[in-house]
């Protein structure tokens, strides 16, 4: 049966109910019946609104005044005629069960009837000191979380200013170019900071900011000169050249700098700057410095799925230990006591929040559905964090012309290749971060419902559209071919252990050229015949941009990077031969360049650049150098867009498709996280 108490209105609208809870209670016990009990839940209820309990007295039974004051004073109705708080009702108990205190209704002459009487005082005053002792207990209180930011884009990062409750952030609105604010979380009007192109990078303990300038995409993160300006003065001293990441010592002097290196091969660690740490043979990212500076934490993506990987602790004299394997990783940063690391991760719809010990022990923060991605704790125990929502899509028009439209099905939302007609594209990589292998669909251009062909991790689509290459995810990846109508798939066997980045058909009957690395090696470019076989080394420590068509259209050239030793951010391109021979440097190429493919006769070169709306292509002469602007590709709403990632073309140039990420994000305040 329902309690009255669990009828009470104040359970809803007083936020510490417990006085009358426990009053009611000790009524009952005492009384030997409710305070308001009426013959119906609704009459219960109008009691409680309306009416003043019995008397406690009616029952016969003698009760002290103190006792029965207590109890009227706690069954107030208004909230603010009860006893201020739990230290106040624990005062007014202290006198209970004092002898020299008068009973009311005491009968007189029976030494039995006294003693009876004390035992139950006695007893009443332990079920008060207990219900008191429940009232005072702290009670868990859920986090606090608020919006900070309302606009359409995403949150690239966000910091506390030290010594203050204002945040700067740096965000991406409607498809624009990153800028810099600042905000009180009590005024959300924020403060453009005078730097236009730029990412916050790091605070230091003199409110110093340090920007990312004029950042670009390299190898699906950004990168650009690292400059540091006052938050309220503006002003920009640049700090470092080609850094990726980069976070201030407590000293507010030096910087930890993950720099994307002078060569392609040549990324590497600072800490602090000048003194070489790690140079990390796969991706890192999320560098934070400890607040004494003796440590410094980060993330290392070993393989080729975003978020799997570890957390990795260095020390000022380059000892690593690596105190968690995370998949799903979002964010990190240093915890409130310095000591722990707080790091967020997404699974399956939801994020949690967890504070990493350095024995590898982990203690759940928050728990929150969405993609929360960590971006700063206070040293009070705030949380900045980000609220994303990350999709990838794919568009594209035909050869017979109209609108563009978006050609992703199912979970397919990723392009790789339009045949050589020009009338069907080639789909896959599914739409979860997590996962390499996938659906792999042919769809046609004109908007017809896609066919699935088959599985698997990276794929190529033959010239004549009949055959799809793919790889596995195994290492060493298996290769296989599967028809794109009837057939049997085949099995294409290698005699070298090699993992696959990517994969191309050469013209004809040559075989197929592969990017990726056999052990102990580099990333490297190999030719294989097509019944498989020893992979033929093509050039050792080549580089091509993900998502191309290197190969010329007769299938005698591959179109590699050509790497700039002193800024691998102006790199050109090379045409290595793929009988061998020198390779041939490609003029007329720009800084920000990205190859797209070849034009239909061979002579020519398809350029983008990915930085920025709308993506521009040119057509590159190779003979003469000469660039003419062809097309360009702009998503009717650029919201959380930074650029086109690919843009595939058929062979006459007259079909395309191109892929794109839209990020949006928002800024929340989260407090009170224990």
């Amino acid at each position: 049966m329902t309690k009255q108490w669990e009828l009470d209105p104040d359970r809803y609208f007083d936020p510490n109910p417990s006085q009358r809870e426990v009053a009611r209670e000790l009524y009952e016990m005492v009384a030997g019946r409710r305070a308001f009990a009426r013959g119906s839940s609704a009459e219960t209820m109008a009691a409680i609104l309306k009416e003043e309990p019995p008397e406690i007295e009616d029952n016969g039974k003698p009760v002290p005044q103190s006792l029965r004051r207590i109890l009227d004073h706690c069954l107030e109705k208004v909230p603010s005629h009860r006893f201020h708080d739990a230290q106040d009702l624990a005062f007014a108990l202290e006198n209970i069960g004092n002898p020299s205190e008068a009973s009311t209704a005491l009968p007189g002459g029976k030494a039995s009837r006294r003693i009876r009487t004390g035992a139950a005082i006695a007893l009443i005053f332990s079920a008060i000191m207990f219900g008191v002792w429940i009232v005072t207990q702290p009670r868990h209180t859920e986090p606090t979380i608020r919006k900070l930011t309302f606009g359409k884009g995403r949150i690239e990062t966000a910091r506390f200013l030290p010594g203050s409750q204002n945040i700067v952030y740096s965000a991406r609105w409607q498809g624009q170019a990153p800028v810099v604010f600042t905000l009180h979380p009590e005024n959300l009007s924020a403060r453009l900071l005078a730097v236009p192109n730029a990412i916050l990078l790091s605070v230091s303990s003199n409110e110093e900011l340090a920007l990312q300038l004029e950042p670009r995409l390299w190898d699906g993160r950004s990168v650009g000169r690292a400059g540091s300006v006052d938050s309220t003065e503006g002003g920009v001293h640049i700090l470092a050249e080609q850094a990726m990441e980069a976070d201030w010592l407590p000293d507010g002097r030096r910087l930890a700098v993950l720099d994307n290196g002078s060569v392609g091969r040549g990324r590497h660690l600072d800490f602090p700057q000048g003194t070489r740490a790690w140079e990390p043979p796969f991706a890192i990212h999320s560098l934070r410095v400890s607040p004494r500076g003796d440590r410094l934490a980060c993330f290392s993506e070993p393989g080729n799925i975003r978020g799997t990987g570890k957390v990795v602790v260095l020390d000022t004299l380059g000892h690593r230990t690596e105190p968690a394997d995370v998949t799903g990783f979002t964010g990190l940063a240093w915890g409130p006591d310095g000591r722990d690391i707080w790091f967020s991760e997404e699974k399956e719809g939801s994020s949690s929040l967890f504070s990493l010990s350095p024995s590898g022990k982990r203690r759940l923060l928050l728990h929150q559905a969405g993609r929360l991605r960590l971006l700063d704790v206070a040293r009070d125990g705030r949380v900045l964090a980000a609220l994303d929502n990350e999709l990838k899509g794919v568009m594209g028009r035909s050869q017979a012309g109209g609108q563009e439209r978006d050609m992703g099905w199912n979970e397919a939302n990723i392009a790789t290749q339009i045949s050589a007609d020009g009338t069907k594209v080639l789909l896959g990589q599914g739409g979860d971060w997590g996962t390499l292998m996938g659906s792999i669909y042919l769809r046609p251009m004109d908007g017809p419902p896609a066919v699935r062909v088959g599985e698997g991790e990276r794929f190529a689509l033959s010239p004549d559209g009949q055959w799809v290459l793919t790889s596995t995810s195994s290492s060493p990846s298996q290769l296989s071919l599967i028809p794109t109508g009837p057939g049997t798939p085949k099995a294409i066997p290698l005699s070298k252990a090699i993992f696959v980045s990517h994969l191309w058909f050469l013209p004809g009957k040559q075989g197929f050229l592969l990017w990726g690395m056999a052990p102990g090696g580099n990333q490297s470019l190999f030719v294989v015949g097509p019944e498989g076989g020893m992979p033929r080394l093509l050039l050792d420590g080549a580089s091509v941009w993900q998502g191309s068509e290197p190969v010329s259209p007769d299938g005698r050239f591959v179109a590699v990077i050509n790497y700039n030793p002193g800024d691998v951010m102006n790199s050109g391109l090379k045409l290595v031969p793929v009988d061998g021979g020198p390779a041939i440097n490609v003029r007329g190429t720009q800084r920000g360049d990205i190859l797209s493919g070849w034009t239909v006769d061979g002579r020519g070169l398809l350029l983008f650049n990915r930085d920025g709306l709308p993506a521009r292509m040119v057509r590159l002469d190779l003979a003469t150098g000469r660039r003419d602007p062809l097309l360009e590709f702009m998503p009717a709403d650029p919201s959380g867009i930074s650029g086109i990632q690919e843009i595939h073309m058929s062979r006459d140039n007259r079909s395309y498709a191109y892929n794109y990420v839209r990020r949006l994000s928002d800024l929340y305040l989260i407090e009170g996280l224990k």
